[in-house]
Order: structure tokens, then sequence, then C-alpha cells
């Protein structure tokens, strides 16, 4: 079993401290100030103690699978993609592109749709959102389209995803352009981006790419553009170009009328913005971040060696010339000072914001032809009111898929590679 990191064990150790709102003002440990109508919420330590934090149950209360698939409804191929929808679950297959009903129990009950080219089929399912405990609704890329499934009534339906218009784009592509849906908010609308983008042209060195979004009614409208947000600090040469490793990645999630944007650096810091993308306020916490050393240098240096290893040898001689090249690109890239903070964000329709702690040492471990390395998830929880309360951590080997005010969805492979799906009750003392 796998330690937890240093950022992890920092927040651990600060979840300790007290922090109580009361009708006199803000909690101990959190200062509010606002500045040009934005709101600032600087958390200087974490509200949990060891007794009122957040935990998951011992076991989950219910597991989707089967080691041969002889069980209704878990022939699963290799990739799933599970959705909470209330207290049942859907998974989305991406092998057979069904969509998957399961209910409290974990009992198949039924396929909920074909897969084909029809208006009502799925021929290349990649994203699927659920909405409450009756509605669905899943991105097909190869037919451009999003199909909505109402359990309630009964009833399907789908919509093409097109391009917003022209003149609300703010980047000039080179080459053809895919749009897909990044995230759904709680009624039905979403938030489009470019799948493929051109990074082509550009000075040698450090920059920063990032990603347009606009936002679509349910119905396929065009509504408006929240904006263009970072998504990658990345090192380009005159060979091509790459991801700056332990560098910041850009996250969006969307919950119930709201947008979390985050860009972490050095400092542990997220948005939340209104739809449109309105700045409403900054919530930071006051986590020191984990230094890139010399041995996380030396293990990323290995990691890279070992995937260029592991393809060159059967190579033709011009791929080895991309791949030589390549591995020169991720040698001369300058790292960062410190490891970015966290991940990715979550926010659960009831406004709680989830962000995903980095664990650098997870990644380097990583070696080409092998297992991931089974990892403890951990995340810094913060209130809707941008409070920090401090670090859920999920068992060791679970990758979260959802998560709700209630649960924590997630997927488990077992040693021969096979998805199983995974519902935790989270536990809240009071």
């Amino acid at each position: 079993m796998r330690s937890s990191p240093p950022l992890v064990g920092a927040l651990l150790a600060l979840a300790a401290c007290t922090g109580n709102e009361s009708a006199q003002g803000p909690a101990a440990g959190v200062a509010i100030r606002d500045s040009a109508g934005v709101r600032i919420v600087e958390n200087h330590d974490s509200a949990w103690t060891e007794e009122t934090r957040w935990r998951l149950d011992h076991e989950p209360d219910l597991v989707i699978g089967s080691f041969d698939g002889t069980v209704p409804g878990t022939d699963f191929g290799r990739t799933v993609t599970p959705r909470l929808l209330g207290d049942r679950v859907v998974v989305l297959d991406a092998t057979s592109d069904e969509v998957r009903l399961f209910d409290s129990d974990g009992v198949f009950e039924r396929a909920l749709n074909r897969r084909g080219e029809g208006p009502n089929e799925l021929m290349t399912a990649n994203g699927i959102r659920t909405f409450g405990d009756t509605a669905i609704a899943v991105h097909d890329s190869r037919l451009a389209k999003i199909l909505h499934l109402d359990l309630v009534r009964g009833e399907t339906s789908s919509v093409r995803v097109s391009p917003p218009p022209a003149e609300a784009r703010s980047t000039i592509m080179i080459g053809p352009s895919l749009w897909r849906p990044a995230a759904w908010f709680s009624d039905g609308s979403y938030l489009l981006t470019e799948s493929i983008r051109s990074l082509a042209g550009g000075s040698p060195g450090a920059f920063t790419d990032s990603a347009s979004y606009h936002r679509m009614a349910r119905s396929g409208e065009y509504l408006d553009s929240p904006g263009p947000y970072p998504l990658w600090e990345m090192w380009r040469n005159v060979d091509g170009s790459a991801v700056i490793s332990f560098s910041a990645r850009g996250s969006v999630a969307t919950g119930d009328g709201v947008l979390i944007e985050a860009y972490p650096r050095a400092r542990f810091e997220y948005a939340v913005r209104r739809p449109g993308g309105e700045l409403v306020s900054l919530v930071r916490a006051a986590v020191d971040p984990i230094p890139v050393t010399p041995e996380l240098r030396d293990a990323l240096r290995a990691l890279h060696d070992a995937y260029f290893e592991s393809n060159v040898e059967d190579a033709s001689a011009s791929a080895r010339r991309r791949l030589e090249s390549s591995r020169d690109l991720q040698r001369s890239q300058p790292l960062p000072e410190f490891v970015a903070p966290f991940d990715a964000v979550r926010v659960t329709d009831d406004g709680y914001v989830l962000a995903e702690l980095t664990d650098p040492f997870a990644l380097v471990q990583r070696r080409p032809g092998e297992p991931a390395p089974e990892v403890t998830q951990a995340w810094a929880v913060f209130d809707p009111q941008g409070r920090w309360l401090g670090t859920l951590q999920t068992p060791l080997g679970l990758t979260v898929a959802d998560v709700d005010e209630e649960y924590v969805l997630g997927v488990r492979r077992d040693e021969f590679d096979v998805p199983y799906v995974e519902r935790w009750r989270i536990v809240k003392p009071q």
C-alpha cells in the first residue's frame, strides 16, 4: 500500500484544526473580503476535526461486475463510465456503446439504447451526464450528437452537436476541428469546446495552451461564451510541443448554476463563476506546494527513457527519429519549481467542490507494459461558501468517476484488468 504523498499529509495534519461558522461572522481560520465586487475567500486552515471529518464507509454498499461477464449486464468491455442516478447507477460501456441501468441493489434492469446510426442510437459514445434521478445525456463523437434519455416519460431524443457561430470563436483553427461537450450544467445546457486544436507555429519555449468554451442550450442553440481558460503549460521547439511535467492543469466543472474553473500553479486556488463566465469569487487554501526535487526529476527522466526503449526496438528508421525527437523534447523541458497542488475539480449539485490532490510519485512510478500502480485518491473538500473542510480519501485502487452529496462512485480493476463498479457511502459525522 502506498503512503499518502506530502501534500496529502499536510492537508490531513491541517484538518485537525477547528473552525465553526456562527451568526457573528465567518469561521475561524478563514478570511473573507471583497475586491472590486469579487468575493475572496482565504482559508488559513481546514475545519474538520478527526471526529467530524467525512470518510467513506468500511466497504462499498454496491458492487457491479463479474469476472467472466455471466452476471446479467456485466459483460463489460475494457472502458466503462459509471454515473449516479439517484439511488440507481447507469454505466456507459464504450465497447458496446450501451448505457446500462442498474437498480439500487446493483441488479441489471435493462439497456437504455441500441447500437447504430439511427436518431436514437449510439455508435461512439464517449461522454455521459445524469440529471437528478431520471434524466441522462450521452455524447456520441462519431455521430456528432447528444442523446437525451428521460426515464420518467420513457422518451429518447437526440440533438446534433453543432459548432458555435464563427463570430463567437476566439481562435483561428488550422485544419479540421471536432467539437465536444466538456461539461453539463444541471439544467441540461453544456459547455462546448474543441477537441482538436492546432499548436502549429509560434516561437520556441514555454507557452500556455488554452481552450475556448461556448455555452449551448439543451436543445443545441448557442447561448454565450464563458471565455477561454488555460489548459496546459507547454514547451515547444522546432520538432514539436509537449506538456510540461508537474505543471498546472486547467480544469472546469459545472454544477447547479455555477462554473468552477481552476488553473493551480504554486497557489491552491479555484474560481467560482456564473454559467456565462462572470467571476463571483476566488477560493484559496494555505497549502504548502510539493517541491520538484532532484529525485523527482531523475524518476521522470527514467520514465521517459523506459517508454522510449519500449517503443524503439522494432521501430522503423523514421519512427525511431520521431521517438528520439520526442524524448529530446521531453528532456529539454524546464520543469517548474513546485508541483501543481491539484489536478482537477468536481462540483456536486448541492455546491460542494472537490479538488483532486496531485500525487507526482504515482506518476513517475508508471512503466510501459505494467499495470498502473494502485493509489489512494485524496480530495480537498470545500463547502458551497468556499470554506475548506478538509481531505476525503478514497480506497486504494478505486478511480473516482462520480460524486454526489451521499456517494462516491468509482471503478476498480482486478489483477486480470476486469473492471468493477463500486459505490461507497459518505459518512458525515455531525
